[in-house]
This record gives structure tokens, C-alpha cells and sequence, in this order.
């Protein structure tokens, strides 16, 4: 094995006692915003309530900072979703949501700990209940992460509970020609969350 190849491979075995995982639960609101498609009709903000679970890896531990890979899943909830047409007529169903992601974050550790994250959502769509019919879209996006909390640092878990407001770095506004189109802009655009976890 050459120098360097030697060097770094030390290097990365020094770094792996320093790792730690990390698992949490997060109650959150997901904020929507009203709507009006190409035919006048207007839709009302879906905001639903949910829960989800995320997972996290240390990769870089410099004590006043930590870097990490984060993987997040929450199960679809659902509000209602409620559309008024030019004629006064009120359609009334459900609108579901749920999401994958992966991403990374860093914590900063001072009395008050700062959170930020950055992760890339697979984003479930659900309309049941409606006299149209039933329907879905999928919805791939970046969403911004910012968290404040406390983690108490004691010698094999470390709980922590904070405070998160997320937001996505790509929204769809106007131009709803299609079904898709308005399921797209009803999408999320914001949510805030309390996550409360573990670091092992």
C-alpha cells in the first residue's frame, strides 16, 4: 500500500470511534397554501398534522460540530381538501401526504444547540373521497432544514429535543392546467416539526 493510500486509510480508522448514530421521532404541521386552477376553481391550503421517524450517521465529530447522513420517513396523514367553483358549488374530499428522504445535517453544540439540514423528499400526493374520482402524484424535492434544542451529552445516549421549521427550495405556483398540476401546488410549502431523539 503506498504512503498516501496508507496515510488516509489511518486516517479513516482513526475517525470511526468519533461516529455516532442517532434515531428520532418528529410531530410536525405540514402548511399548504390556497389555490385557483385554469378553470376558477379555488382550492383551500391543505395543512395536515403527521408524525415520522428519521435516522442519522455521524460521519464528522469536531466536539462544537457534528456532520451526519440522515434518512427520514413519514407515513401519509390526511385534511381535508375542499375546492369552490365559480358557481358557488363545494366538492369536499381528502388530500393525503407523505414522504422519503435522505440528506445530510450539522449540528452545532452550544448552550443552545443549532440544527440545519438539507434533504431531497420523494413526496406522495393522495386525493380519495371526491365525486371526480381518486388520484395521486409524486413529487421530487429539495427541502431547507433549521432546528434549535437541547441535547444532554451523557456517556452512551444522548436525548435531544428540538424545535424544526422546514421549507422546500422548489414550489409549483400557477399554470394548474391539469389534475397533476393542481395535486403538485397543493404540495407542502413549509412544515414545523418537534423531533425528539437519541445519539448513540
Amino acid at each position: 500500500m503506498r504512503r498516501p493510500a496508507r496515510l488516509a486509510f489511518c486516517l479513516a480508522l482513526s475517525a470511526l470511534p468519533a461516529a455516532a448514530g442517532e434515531v428520532g421521532l418528529f410531530a410536525d404541521k405540514l402548511v399548504g397554501k390556497a389555490q385557483v386552477d385554469a378553470a376558477g376553481n379555488r382550492y383551500d391550503a391543505v395543512s395536515p398534522t403527521g408524525f415520522g421517524v428519521r435516522m442519522g450517521y455521524t460521519l464528522i465529530n469536531l466536539k462544537v460540530a457534528e456532520i451526519g447522513v440522515t434518512a427520514s420517513y413519514r407515513p401519509e396523514s390526511e385534511a381535508d381538501l375542499v375546492a369552490k367553483s365559480p358557481l358557488g358549488v363545494v366538492t369536499r374530499g381528502r388530500m393525503g401526504v407523505s414522504y422519503g428522504a435522505v440528506g445530510a445535517q450539522v449540528d452545532w453544540k452550544f448552550l443552545v444547540s443549532i440544527h440545519a439540514g438539507l434533504e431531497m423528499r420523494h413526496e406522495r400526493l393522495a386525493w380519495t373521497g371526491l365525486a371526480s374520482g381518486n388520484g395521486s402524484s409524486t413529487v421530487d424535492r429539495p427541502w431547507a432544514r433549521l432546528g434549535f434544542g437541547f441535547s444532554l451529552p451523557l456517556p452512551v445516549l444522548s436525548p435531544i429535543i428540538r424545535v424544526e421549521f422546514s421549507a422546500p427550495l422548489r414550489k409549483q405556483d400557477g399554470n394548474l392546467f391539469s389534475t397533476g398540476d393542481t395535486r403538485e401546488a397543493l404540495a407542502p410549502q413549509a412544515q414545523a416539526a418537534v423531533y425528539v431523539g437519541l445519539r448513540f
